[in-house]
Order: C-alpha cells, then sequence, then structure tokens
C-alpha cells in the first residue's frame, strides 16, 4: 500500500526529484552582460566571465573541479585557419569521473573558440586578459589558476575616491 502511494506521489510531482541544473539561456547571459556582471571592464566582472566561461565552454563543475585547477591545465594554441582556442589539457578526478571506470574519459579534450566579431563575449579575449594581469610570480604551470581580487584602495589614492 506504502509502495503505491509512493508511486502516485511521485507521478503527480511529488517525491524525490532529480537536482539537476536548468540550462542558462541566451536572455539570461545578455543580461549579465548588460549589467556588468561579466564582462572584461573589471577584476570581479573578468574573474567571473573566465569562471563562466570555464562552466560553459570547458564543462568544467563549479565547485572542486573550478578550485582544482591550476596554470598549466589551460593552454593558448592556434588550429590551421588561424583561429586560437584555449584548450583544457588535465582533467583530474571529479564527481563524474572518479577514475574507476577507465571508459569514463574524455576523449577529446574542451576547446574554447575564440569570437572574433565579438571580442566583448570572446573566450580567448578574456583568458588573455585575465592571464595579462595575473603577477608575474603566479604564473608557474603548478600555481592555482583563479586569484581573489584585490578591492583594496591603496592609502595614497583614497583621498582620489
Amino acid at each position: 500500500m506504502l509502495k503505491k502511494k509512493q508511486k502516485h506521489l511521485y507521478s503527480i510531482g511529488k517525491g524525490n526529484t532529480p537536482n539537476k541544473a536548468n540550462q542558462i539561456t541566451d536572455e539570461e547571459t545578455d543580461h549579465f552582460y548588460r549589467v556588468g556582471s561579466l564582462g572584461n571592464h573589471s577584476p570581479r566582472s573578468l574573474l567571473s566571465t573566465v569562471c563562466f566561461n570555464n562552466c560553459v565552454d570547458d564543462e568544467m563543475r563549479p565547485g572542486q573541479e573550478q578550485r582544482d585547477l591550476f596554470c598549466g591545465d589551460l593552454e593558448l594554441e592556434t588550429n590551421a585557419d588561424g583561429l586560437r582556442y584555449v584548450k583544457f589539457y588535465i582533467e583530474r578526478q571529479t564527481k563524474t569521473r572518479s577514475g574507476e571506470n577507465p571508459k569514463n574519459v574524455r576523449y577529446t579534450k574542451p576547446k574554447m573558440f575564440e569570437i572574433p566579431k565579438h571580442r566583448e563575449r570572446c573566450p580567448v579575449t578574456s583568458y588573455l586578459a585575465y592571464k595579462e594581469k595575473r603577477p608575474e610570480s603566479m604564473m608557474r604551470d603548478d600555481f592555482p589558476f583563479y586569484l581573489a581580487t584585490n578591492t583594496e584602495v591603496p592609502k595614497e589614492e583614497k583621498g582620489l575616491y
């Protein structure tokens, strides 16, 4: 009797449901660029854009997989047509790719291709801008890819704001 009731409740949308995330729409992406959450105009928006691009284009999960990313994991390359792209080289164990099943691997590495007509939304432009802003001392391949933004105003410039 309980099993029958459970099936009935599940059929009408009550009960355990998968926690699948909704895919982000183009309209939502446009909104994020319009309001300044994404873009290359500030340190915080640039960091958000690079993270967003890695999630969407490189299919990285926005948790541990992003935190485990190192500078050497992404490389800039050029294809035969002269189009630049960022290639995700090293994939560590993740929630869905734990290493237990040798067949559960990506045979092609994710790539983010440049968009020459839309430089303001180009993932390669954002990647290069982010890489350019990194301190020289943090450029080694074994250093974390993501760095926090510095939002403090230097003492000598406080009177200017």
